[in-house]
């Protein structure tokens, strides 16, 4: 629960709420590439080709 209330403190703190914007971002793009890295795969290996 901490972190959670944590988190929900940040809209009122700028210090932290700047830390939490810039894991956000980091965190986003590792997700999206890892999605692309993800799709690139299977594409690669033919499961996505129609049967």
């Amino acid at each position: 629960m901490a972190p959670l209330g944590l988190l929900v403190l940040s809209v009122d703190f700028p210090v932290v709420r700047r830390f939490r914007r810039k894991y956000e971002v980091k965190i986003g793009r590792w997700w999206d590439a890892r999605k692309a890295n993800y799709k690139k795969s299977k594409k690669h290996n033919g499961e996505d080709a129609p049967k």
